[in-house]
């Protein structure tokens, strides 16, 4: 398994490590509950530098991320970063990828890590068979990646970086010019919360994660591992590469169809997508509330209607501190299943009973804490 740059810097606090997507990476440091708490109501920080990072540029990359993603870039540079897919012919999702225009003919662009090799091989053989005059840098291994989440994560980025950020949007970036590392923040994160990434250009001992956590612990924020990091990206039902996320799967599928620019003269997949926004979907990715059995649905579980008909399949299920009971989310066929519907789960050793219920599941969180 793959270790991040700085898994020594994690295990001298106390980092519980375990196995994702080829990676070893913090599960968690005390709990997952404890975490999870503190990033709602203070602040959380994260190492997620197990990320694809991909710096795409060139004479064609204009053209070439127009071509490859669902997303119209403008020609301008642009103050925000967007949220695309990366389709095959079929309308299929090879990634769900978060892309920023940082110059002019050149993108940042960051992929799931289990994505990492398919999204590099797959860009570079697009490029060469059309004949794109540009270049896929993959920069995953020699720069670092952080997330801060939380209600109060913009005053320890400000009180570290000295930058005032109020103004900077939802997927707004900065350079820190006067820094005298490569660095860039984003206001983004993996679920509902307010949040930054910040991207380091290099390793540099670890000294910038040293500082973030100690300005971080001084605030009442704690760093928090994958299993807050999963659950809370869990209660806003945003997919999940390897689970809500394949190749199997189109953007239809998971009702996120605002990703797609329709108007944009083509891009790979969009003549497959039309004919499916025109027939309607095959499945479709809903939420479901266990109500009966203690048992978390977990992926590939087979899901039935309530006349023990095979209707669809478990992605994700977890428990949720917010709700106090266990949630999931799972495709169902092309039926119209409402809300309130009960639905069985096929489980080893016994059935679990849900009913389905809307996603996302959570929108905002609210800011105390409600539960001791």
């Amino acid at each position: 398994m793959r270790k991040l740059p700085l898994a020594h810097k994690h295990l001298e606090i106390g980092a519980r490590m375990g196995g994702f997507a080829s990676w070893e990476v913090p599960l968690f440091y005390k709990s997952i509950r404890e975490e999870y708490f503190t990033c709602k109501n203070n602040c959380g920080l994260f190492d997620i530098s197990h990320l694809g990072k991909f710096i795409v540029q060139g004479k064609d990359a204009e053209a070439f991320m127009e071509f490859i993603s669902t997303r119209h870039f403008p020609e301008k540079v642009s103050p925000r970063g967007k949220v695309s897919f990366f389709l095959n012919i079929r309308g299929g999702i090879i990634d769900m990828s978060l892309i920023y225009k940082i110059e002019d003919r050149k993108f940042l662009i960051f992929t799931n890590a289990g994505a990492r090799e398919k999204f590099f091989l797959w860009t570079s053989y697009i490029a060469n068979q059309h004949h794109f005059d540009i270049e896929v840098e993959d920069h995953t291994e020699g720069s670092l990646l952080f997330s801060i989440q939380g209600p109060k994560s913009r005053e320890v980025v400000k009180r570290v970086f000295s930058e005032n950020l109020d103004s900077l949007p939802r997927f707004g970036w900065k350079k820190l010019a006067a820094s005298n590392h490569s660095l860039m923040i984003m206001r983004s994160a993996f679920s509902y919360e307010d949040g930054f990434e910040i991207w380091h250009q290099g390793i540099d001992n670890g000294n910038i994660w040293e500082t973030l956590l100690r300005q971080i612990t001084e605030q009442g924020g704690c760093p928090c591992g994958f299993g807050v990091r999963d659950l809370l990206r869990f209660e806003a039902s945003l997919p999940l590469h390897g689970q809500e996320i394949d190749e199997t799967v189109t953007p239809l599928e998971l009702k996120k169809e605002y990703l797609i620019e329709w108007g944009k003269e083509d891009f790979i997949g969009k003549s497959s997508l039309y004919l499916e926004r025109k027939i309607g979907p095959k499945k479709q990715l809903v939420g479901i509330e266990i109500i009966e059995g203690r048992k978390i649905p977990r992926y590939g579980y087979p899901v039935y209607s309530s006349q023990n008909l095979p209707c669809g399949y478990i992605t994700s299920g977890n428990y949720s501190f917010m709700f106090r009971k266990i949630l999931g989310l799972g495709f169902l066929d092309q039926q119209s299943y409402s809300p309130g519907e009960e639905l069985i789960i096929s489980a080893p050793g016994g059935k679990i009973k849900g009913r389905i219920v809307d996603i996302p599941f959570i929108t905002s969180f609210p800011r105390k804490e409600n539960e001791k």
